[in-house]
């Protein structure tokens, strides 16, 4: 049965078709007989749990709501790992990265060449600690 039927199937139950909805329901019940069917054992479902008692335990609605909680706070933690995985995992491959192109521009690795200090003139820090160029 297409999707679409099942929808207006279902609210023919809910009593919330619109008029083309509601003759083109009456056209496909005309039609299909199968849908007669399902129609009727709907009903009887329906019939048979709103006669059902149920009955739960006690502080049943803080279980589930400590249940959702845990479950939003699980997601939380993902959303922390997807961030790693986004942020710092291409941040230190860049930084790999920019360390190997001095290894193979410099023949070495130090921490003058790696932070771009090698040429940084002392007699000009004042100059750039007193200004922010």
């Amino acid at each position: 049965m297409k999707r679409k039927m099942l929808q207006i199937m279902q609210k023919s139950f809910d009593n919330e078709l619109i008029n083309n909805e509601f003759q083109e329901f009456q056209r496909a019940c005309q039609k299909n007989p199968e849908l007669l069917i399902e129609i009727e054992e709907t009903k009887n479902l329906n019939h048979l749990l709103s006669k059902q008692q149920f009955s739960y335990s006690g502080f049943f609605a803080e279980k589930v709501i400590r249940k959702i909680e845990s479950l939003e706070q699980t997601t939380a933690g993902q959303a922390m790992i997807y961030a790693f995985y986004r942020i710092a995992l291409p941040g230190l491959a860049a930084a790999v990265i920019l360390v190997m192109i001095s290894l193979f521009n410099n023949g070495y690795v130090s921490f003058d060449s790696v932070s771009g200090l090698s040429e940084l003139n002392s007699g000009y820090l004042s100059d750039f600690l007193l200004f922010n160029y």
